[in-house]
């Protein structure tokens, strides 16, 4: 069997040590939150140019993995132990904290389906957007098919 040799444990100390109560755990989530603001902040402020899009577009990858990375460890923890207070309040927390995420993508897609067709498809022609360029432009046209305010720009 391909299997045979596998731990049936995690070794969650290797990624945050101390588990729930972990000091690098709980850094991580403030700098979620404080990465978070600024994003908002960027989002809030965006005048599209390439260099603004791209700062954004790395914030918003940025956010996902530690988000992401987070959220797993917790899930992680609660099912090594259900009865682990700290990290049900952590789980908590890092829902608010996707719940924000979720909002400072909305309102990306917004600023997004502003931007005049032609600018846009410029933009997403150069190299740092190759990867980013289908997720981006379906978000963006999502909108444009969703809301008529948005179409023919």
């Amino acid at each position: 069997m391909l299997l045979q040799g596998l731990r049936e444990s995690w070794d969650l100390e290797s990624i945050f040590k101390g588990g729930s109560r972990s000091e690098e755990l709980l850094a991580a989530i403030g700098r979620i939150e404080t990465q978070l603001a600024d994003l908002n902040q960027k989002v809030e402020d965006f005048q599209f140019s390439e260099e603004s899009l791209q700062e954004i577009v790395e914030g918003v990858q940025e956010n996902a993995a530690l988000i992401n990375e987070c959220v797993s460890f917790i899930g992680c923890l609660t099912a090594q132990d259900v009865n682990d207070k700290q990290a049900l309040n952590l789980r908590g927390k890092l829902e608010s904290l996707n719940a924000v995420y979720s909002t400072v993508l909305v309102l990306l897609d917004n600023k997004m389906a502003d931007i005049p067709d032609k600018e846009w498809n410029s933009v997403i022609q150069k190299p740092y957007f190759a990867a980013v360029a289908f997720p981006l432009s379906e978000r963006r046209n999502s909108l444009h098919k969703s809301y008529p305010m948005y179409r023919k720009r």
